[in-house]
């Protein structure tokens, strides 16, 4: 089965990008094919409107593009990152995201 994805935007620099984010897994992608926009909200209507060509609705794709940015924050927490000692745990890392790749 194909991993499902879909596209958002995020900030770059002072202006923003297309990612792909891909569900269950951490980073959505810088889609660097699509170049740079003036605005996050110029970003977000070119990939809402990627979503909607692709057949990806409204509430699948922010279901796929939270997944991937929970994942995120779940893979820098299990790096360590700003999380104290005590909470450091890839186990769980790898229960939240469906992989064990942070075991």
């Amino acid at each position: 089965m194909q991993d499902r994805f879909a596209f958002t935007a995020s900030y770059w620099g002072k202006g923003a990008v297309v990612c792909r984010a891909i569900e269950d897994q951490p980073w959505p992608i810088v889609e660097r094919e699509f170049g740079e926009f003036e605005t996050w909200t110029q970003a977000k209507f070119f990939a809402t409107c990627l979503n909607e060509a692709l057949d990806i609705h409204y509430a699948e794709a922010e279901q796929i593009i939270t997944s991937a940015f929970l994942c995120t924050g779940v893979a820098l927490r299990a790096m360590g990152w700003g999380i104290p000692p005590a909470e450091k745990s890839g186990a769980r890392a790898a229960h939240a995201c469906g992989t064990a790749a942070f075991k």
